[in-house]
């Protein structure tokens, strides 16, 4: 049998897969139909082991058949979320629908000091508002939850360095939630006091994002020590007060002109791309009608394929999935907690449909906002 008869007989068994797929989509919307009738969940786990084991028992490769039905079922699992609409899961959020972000009436909190990248993403959403600065990230978050400011600024993630962990850690304890986010350009400058040549200097300071971000700077300046100061802005003021002649601060230009420094060196980040993405955290989960992006946190079962099964829906709601990663949780050792962002809108149909039938699979999940993400133009 030559490879065209074969693919011949394949694409025949295809056509009949497909048909025999349609008849039982037909019949799981049934059920789904059944399952609203009598306010039963979409996930039964016992009903699905029962047809996994059944189908393995049957099978000459019982890991394949299983791994082909699980896929099945996913994708039914799907569309039966979509059949039964919103459990009330996320209520909350349909709650405080808004047509455009709301201009904050009480303060807008930020990690740092003024000049920071922080800073301009503030003045980027919300122009000349009541800004206040605190000089860690859990300070600055603990300020809305504690009702001292109404929502904060803080930047999430950076196209270079990857995850700002300490926003996600300060979000996920307190409860806050993403209502928007803005992209910043990032353009480093070596900043330092009037006089000083760059032969002079022989400390660096900045955040350890930004030094991260300028790794081509130190190996081209082998004298230079990179030190870790706890925002880009707050170093260049430490550098504008410090005595000594042979410190200077990787940060913006605009902090260069807040504290009267001189620029010595413009662009010395890595790569011209640079940019970081800030959050907007808030008490109240608002969700702009034109919000495009969804992140959630979860907890996976300890189960076979559990990852994988998750991911499949994703293409069965026909949603991108944009990032994800895991985080050590800290009530059990060796737990991890994925955070997901992927576009969609919890407006949505689909959006909702995936939510609900992902719920059913985890031990945990959370919805930390769905936003609109802005950028700096």
């Amino acid at each position: 049998m030559n490879l065209e008869t074969i693919r011949g007989e394949i694409n025949a068994l295809d056509e009949e897969l497909l048909k025999l797929f349609e008849r039982r989509s037909a019949l799981t919307a049934q059920v789904a139909g059944y399952k609203k009738q009598h306010g039963m969940a979409v996930f039964q786990p016992e009903r699905e082991q029962q047809i996994l084991q059944r189908v393995g028992s049957q099978a000459t490769d019982p890991q394949a058949a299983e791994a082909f039905f699980s896929a099945v079922m996913d994708i039914s699992k799907v569309g039966q979320s979509k059949l039964l609409g919103d459990d009330g899961s996320f209520r909350q959020f349909r709650q405080h629908v808004v047509d455009a972000l709301p201009a904050p009436r009480g303060r807008i909190a930020c990690q740092g000091v003024p000049g920071a990248y922080s800073h301009k993403a503030a003045k980027t959403l919300f122009g000349a508002g009541d800004i206040v600065f605190y000089e860690s990230f859990k300070e600055t978050a603990q300020a809305v939850a504690d009702g001292a400011a109404e929502c904060c600024v803080m930047p999430i993630e950076n196209s270079l360095a990857g995850t700002i962990t300490e926003t996600y850690d300060a979000m996920d304890e307190l409860g806050l939630s993403i209502i928007a986010a803005v992209e910043i350009p990032v353009h480093h400058c070596l900043l330092a006091k009037q006089g000083t040549a760059l032969s002079d200097v022989r400390r660096v300071l900045s955040h350890k994002a930004a030094i991260s971000q300028c790794r081509g700077f130190y190996r081209t300046h082998p004298d230079v020590v990179p030190q870790v100061f706890s925002n880009t802005a707050a170093a260049a003021k430490f550098v504008a007060e410090c005595p000594d002649a042979d410190v200077a601060a990787i940060a913006s230009a605009d902090a260069a002109h807040l504290y009267g420094l001189s620029v010595l060196l413009e662009n010395v980040e890595d790569n011209t791309t640079n940019t970081t993405r800030f959050v907007v955290l808030s008490k109240t989960p608002y969700v702009e009608r034109g919000a495009g992006r969804v992140s959630v946190k979860f907890i996976l079962p300890h189960r076979k394929g559990e990852l994988y099964r998750i991911l499949l829906q994703f293409a069965a709601a026909g949603l991108n999935l944009q990032k994800i990663e895991s985080r050590p949780t800290r009530a059990e050792r060796f737990t991890v907690a994925f955070f997901m962002d992927f576009d969609g809108s919890i407006l949505t149909e689909d959006t909702m449909a995936l939510l609900c039938s992902l719920k059913g699979r985890m031990e945990q999940m959370k919805v930390l906002g769905s936003y609109k993400i802005y950028s700096d133009s």
